[in-house]
């Protein structure tokens, strides 16, 4: 998102103009985070619900066999006694997950695994992705209530020949209580509440019928902290609503809709640049639409047709003095997947998918494209010991024409251990921000701004990953793995001289841009390791994850571009929960070591590492139904950022009050039927 061409001193965003010291610290932290856990796990009870490495079942996408990846779950009824309140506050503190956040509260965050890019992740709701063709930023900007969210279930390492494209570093899916059925036939209610320090001030409420219907609607906002300086406060504004129909006959047909908005204004101040002349804001708006017919047959097999078209309107202002930037893009998605069962332990997985995307803007101009792809996926599990799954895929866009994407999955049960292992290819094209994006201004530019690049090649990469479990029948169990990634044709931006540009002509031959373009090669390495625990004696539980993540590059090529080399090198997070009666404290901390940066021209710096702690107490009232908290981000009261030049929050203290109103039952049977 570069600086505008300018233009008259007065411009309103109308978007309906387009339609349709730190190290010793941590370690001390997670030294005593670890003598603690041994000493619960002495007196422990086995036999526990697991926080992660749970067993899934299957959902309307193709499913991963269970136990051949070093996956996370995570339960929808843990949020609320964390101090999150958007799903990036969730994930930034799960291991193996980081999170690059530009704001508070969700406002714009980009994920990344295992050293990927943020275009390199892929996000599906009830089995649809979600990814946004114009840009990555906009791929957490999700469509759902926290209170909807029913599993999330992360898969680490590539999965393009499951997924297809843009899985390099891994995938999200998460599963929404409004498309369970047996979910939807319980009539209940919950509200979440926050008001706190800086104006901040929000509302959730979702109500689920009992007949198969479901609704809700949720606003957040703040004046923001002044991180830029005391006149300019970095404010967010937040809008979101949904609302599901399931539909069941005898014949074994079920029919499942969605319709869902999310909408965001916020201050954008050096979210993309770091120019002094910055003074961006931003509105972010998308609607969801999304269905499923499936069709359970009398032989088990099982066929389901998904269709999801998403509607992303963008309108970014840079600066008073220049022209906005508004785009919309029309997101196209459909998916067939046919699942059945042999008798010697096999299943199959077989379907297509497509995609048709429509993008209009006064940056970038005007295009479509089209993709689609056909997978077979074959799962063998001849015992209780061994498991294989080989799946392959076809893949076919104009960008690079016909690509085959194979992947092997295995994994041996040795008792209290079981080993995996992994290999696969991973393929991205670029994204429409990559490819066009100042190319349809007028020149010549002013320096410095990105600028896109109609002729980049597609990112190719192989990943192979080998790694260790224990039994998660235990109340702490633990898992590594180590994994290599070589990748090709890197896509990036790199500061390049306008005469050595050969794809635009409105460039100025004396200043320099940052050009889209092809990098070369990169091959990382790293250590995934996690610890994972859920205690419970009497009236006392614990639970909670730690987790490391190390990266490496080992080919000697220096990469000097924007996104590439912005990983964390070493990362340490912490989670959990401990409750006593009716009382708990959650916990969040994370550790990260990464390269320094500064810019003279608005005196920001990266630092090289930072530790933040966020945490919340609370307690449950009116026989359980009511959850009532105090939390507080960073609790520390550190100056860090994940991006250069868009400082996070400070210490920020709020208040929660989440109210479960079940028909027939108190808080704490709903927490034990869940």
């Amino acid at each position: 998102m570069a600086k505008q061409r300018k233009s008259a001193p007065k411009v309103r965003i109308r978007r309906s103009q387009l339609i349709g010291g730190l190290e010793s610290e941590m370690k001390q932290f997670v030294l005593i985070l670890i003598a603690s856990f041994g000493l619960l796990s002495s007196k422990a009870q086995t036999g526990v619900d697991t926080l992660s490495e749970a067993i899934v079942k299957p959902g309307p996408w193709p499913a991963q066999a269970s136990g051949t990846r070093q996956n996370i779950v995570v339960r929808g009824k843990d949020l609320d006694d964390l101090p999150v309140r958007d799903l990036s506050d969730l994930m930034r503190f799960l291991p193996g997950v980081e999170i690059q956040a530009r704001g508070p509260f969700g406002t714009q965050a980009d994920i990344s695994m295992r050293g990927s890019t943020f275009n390199q992740i892929l996000v599906l709701i009830d089995g649809m992705e979600v990814n946004d063709p114009l840009t990555g930023h906009f791929n957490m900007n999700l469509p759902v209530l926290l209170g909807d969210i029913e599993q999330i279930e992360i898969i680490k390492g590539p999965a393009s020949a499951l997924y297809g494209p843009d899985a390099v570093g891994g995938v999200i899916l998460i599963r929404t209580k409004s498309f369970e059925p047996e979910r939807m036939k319980r009539a209940s209610l919950r509200a979440d509440l926050t008001g706190g320090a800086f104006g901040l001030a929000g509302a959730e409420l979702i109500g689920f019928f009992g007949n198969g219907g479901a609704l809700g609607g949720k606003v957040l906002r703040s004046d923001g902290q002044p991180l830029n300086g005391a006149d300019a406060p970095s404010y967010f504004r937040q809008f979101g609503a949904t609302s599901a129909r399931i539909f069941q006959w005898k014949s074994g047909l079920m029919l499942k809709v969605r319709f869902s908005y999310d909408f965001r204004d916020f201050d954008a101040r050096y979210y993309y640049t770091q120019s002094t002349l910055d003074q961006s804001r931003e509105e972010v708006e998308r609607t969801w639409v999304q269905s499923s017919l499936e069709k359970m047959w009398n032989n088990g097999a099982q066929t389901i047709w998904s269709t999801a078209m998403a509607i992303t309107t963008d309108s970014f202002i840079f600066n008073p003095q220049f022209t906005p930037n508004a785009h919309t893009a029309i997101t196209q998605r459909t998916r067939i997947l046919h699942r059945f069962e042999a008798n010697n332990g096999s299943s199959f997985q077989v379907g297509a998918d497509g995609e048709f995307v429509q993008v209009r803007s006064n940056d970038r101009g005007d295009h479509q494209l089209a993709h689609g792809g056909a997978f077979g996926i074959w799962s063998y599990r001849p015992n209780n010991t061994w498991t294989l799954q080989l799946s392959s895929r076809l893949d076919l866009e104009k960008a690079y024409g016909l690509k085959w994407v194979p992947q092997a999955d295995i994994s041996r049960d040795f008792g209290r251990w079981s080993a995996f292992a992994s290999a696969g290819r991973s393929i991205r094209s670029a994204d429409l921000t990559e490819r066009y994006v100042s190319t349809n201004l007028p020149g010549p530019l002013s320096g410095r701004r990105n600028l896109g690049n109609p002729e980049l090649g597609t990112e190719d990469a192989w990943s192979w990953e080998a790694g260790l479990r224990s039994s998660h029948r235990a109340p702490i169990w633990i898992s590594g793995s180590a994994f290599l990634r070589n990748s090709r044709q890197l896509i990036d931006y790199v500061l390049t001289p306008g005469n050595e540009i050969p794809t635009a002509s409105n460039v100025s031959d004396t200043l320099s841009y940052f050009y889209a373009g092809n990098l070369g090669k990169l091959d990382l390495a790293g250590v995934d390791l996690a610890l994972n625990m859920h205690y419970q004696r009497a009236a006392f539980s614990a639970r909670g994850s730690l987790g490391y993540v190390l990266l490496r590059q080992l080919n000697d090529q220096q990469i000097a571009s924007k996104y590439l080399a912005s990983y964390a090198r070493d990362q340490i997070s912490v989670q959990g929960t401990l409750k006593y009666k009716k009382v708990y404290l959650g916990f969040q901390g994370l550790h990260k070591k990464r390269d320094a940066a500064y810019v003279a021209a608005i005196n920001r710096t990266l630092d090289p590492d930072y530790f933040v702690i966020n945490s919340g107490l609370g307690t449950y009232l009116w026989r359980d139904r009511i959850d009532w908290s105090v939390q507080c981000l960073n609790i520390l009261n550190r100056k860090y950022s994940d991006i250069l030049g868009a400082p996070m929050p400070e210490r920020w203290v709020y208040m929660r009050l989440i109210v479960h109103l079940k028909k027939g039952s108190t808080n704490t049977e709903r927490r034990c039927q869940e």
